[in-house]
């Protein structure tokens, strides 16, 4: 279902996560280290095979918008420049920065709310135009293991279960393609988030194999040229036949199926 498709992943740390254990799903089994070299805020390619991985950091719902805006204006066609490609599928995911940094005040959570609102609309636009969008809901809240006083009053689980909640209530969740459902294959393992957001490696790898089990199904069928099979008998070899026929008749002849060397 991957073969010559372009997967572009936009969203916070959790779908970068979704995105590293995507491509370890594929093989690239170092995707993901710690490697504190890397800038935490940066965009990603790689390639496997013919097959082109994109992470594009959008941690607010203002900057999904425009992420997807811009997706949404891209060429179908190849051209020299790989990113002016559209993708065959677009993975989002994000309300936990929201909750973090713009919920403070009442004009705040106003606003955040329309820019949900086009963001739904947003994604129905896409799936109304043939570009499947996944939707990962935010992870479960390891609350006791926040590192910051600004942390804890701001995305306590139940903060983000609310967000969660708004972001449902205001299309989508519906809007979306396929959604992948982040305190599905999180809550039981809560206690294992180190810093009360982020979990090891392996639990996301739980979230990328939802997301593998769902391509099938979420990617159009490419179209490929005229399949001409093979004419029979083409793949055939008459002196292997008429060895392996020797062969028969000797065992046969010498009553020993092998050859001596049994």
């Amino acid at each position: 279902a991957l073969k010559r498709r372009t997967i572009t992943f936009v969203g916070d740390s959790i779908t970068r996560n979704i995105y590293h254990g995507t491509l370890r799903q594929m093989g690239m089994a170092g995707a993901g280290a710690y490697n504190t070299k890397i800038p935490k805020w940066s965009d990603m390619t790689d390639t496997i095979g013919d097959t082109v991985l994109e992470f594009e950091w959008a941690a607010l719902a203002t900057d999904q918008v425009s992420k997807l805006k811009e997706i949404m204006a891209r060429s179908e066609h190849v051209t020299d420049e790989k990113t002016s490609v559209r993708p065959d599928v677009v993975v989002m995911g994000g309300g936990t920065w929201d909750r973090l940094h713009v919920f403070a005040s009442d004009e705040d959570r106003e606003s955040h709310q329309e820019t949900v609102k086009e963001l739904a609309k947003e994604i129905r636009l896409a799936r109304s135009s043939n570009l499947p969008v996944v939707w990962i809901v935010p992870t479960t809240i390891n609350t006791k293991a926040l590192l910051t006083e600004e942390k804890q009053q701001n995305i306590k689980e139940e903060d983000i279960a609310a967000i969660r909640d708004l972001y449902e209530n205001l299309g989508v969740n519906e809007g979306a393609t396929f959604v992948i459902d982040g305190p599905s294959f999180t809550e039981s393992r809560v206690l294992e988030s180190h810093d009360g957001v982020h979990y090891p490696l392996a639990v996301y790898d739980a979230g990328a194999q939802i997301l593998a089990n769902a391509m099938d199904w979420l990617l159009p069928e490419l179209e490929e040229g005229t399949f001409v099979a093979p004419r029979p008998g083409s793949f055939s070899n008459p002196a292997l036949g008429l060895m392996m026929l020797c062969f028969v008749f000797m065992g046969l002849a010498c009553f020993d199926g092998f050859m001596g060397f049994s």
